[in-house]
C-alpha cells in the first residue's frame, strides 16, 4: 500500500478542494426584455461526497462494493450533493438544500472508500470504471518554452548552459 500512498493522498487532497471548486463556479444568466434586465445566479455551497451507492432500476438504493462493480460492469462512484443558492432580480433569494449534482468515481483506498481491500496484497490507488480497473499514471514531462539553466563543474572550472525547448 506504500506504493500508491502518494496517489491516494493526491486524490484525498482533491476531495478537500472539491467544495472550493464548486463554490467558485457560479452560473449567471441575463435576459434583456422590453421591461428591463432580468438575471439569475446559482451558487453551489457545501459540496458533500457521500458513500458509494447504486440506484437500481426498481428505485432501490443500496451500498456499492468494488467487487460488485467488477462483476456487473459498473463504475465505483459516489453521489455529490450541494446546497444551491438562487439569487435573482425581482425575487427573494432561496436555497435548495442537498441537491444532487452528479457522481464522482472513487479511488479505492481513499478516505471516502468505506470498503476494506478484497486482497491483502492489493496496493489500491485505482478506480473501477465500467467494471475495469483504471489507474492514473503520473508522468514527469519537459516544460516547453521555458528556459533551463544547467551547471557542471569539471576540474574546478564552472560550465554553464542555457537551453530552451
Amino acid at each position: 500500500m506504500e506504493f500508491t500512498k502518494q496517489t491516494r493522498a493526491s486524490f484525498d487532497q482533491f476531495l478537500d478542494y472539491l467544495p472550493v471548486l464548486f463554490f467558485k463556479r457560479k452560473v449567471h444568466a441575463n435576459d434583456f426584455t422590453s421591461t428591463g434586465e432580468k438575471w439569475i445566479e446559482l451558487q453551489f455551497v457545501g459540496c458533500k461526497v457521500k458513500s458509494p451507492t447504486m440506484l437500481e432500476a426498481d428505485g432501490n438504493v443500496h451500498s456499492l462494493t468494488p467487487q460488485e462493480c467488477r462483476d456487473r460492469n459498473l463504475t465505483y462512484s459516489s453521489p455529490i450533493y450541494a446546497d444551491v443558492h438562487i439569487h435573482g432580480s425581482g425575487r427573494p433569494s432561496t436555497v435548495l438544500p442537498d441537491t444532487y449534482m452528479g457522481k464522482l468515481p472513487i479511488m479505492l483506498g481513499s478516505r471516502v472508500d468505506p470498503n476494506p481491500p478484497d486482497c491483502p496484497y492489493d496496493p489500491l490507488g485505482y478506480f473501477i470504471i465500467n467494471g475495469g480497473e483504471k489507474s492514473i499514471v503520473l508522468q514527469k514531462a519537459h516544460a516547453h518554452n521555458a528556459m533551463r539553466v544547467m551547471h557542471k563543474q569539471v576540474s574546478g572550472i564552472h560550465h554553464w548552459a542555457i537551453a530552451c525547448k
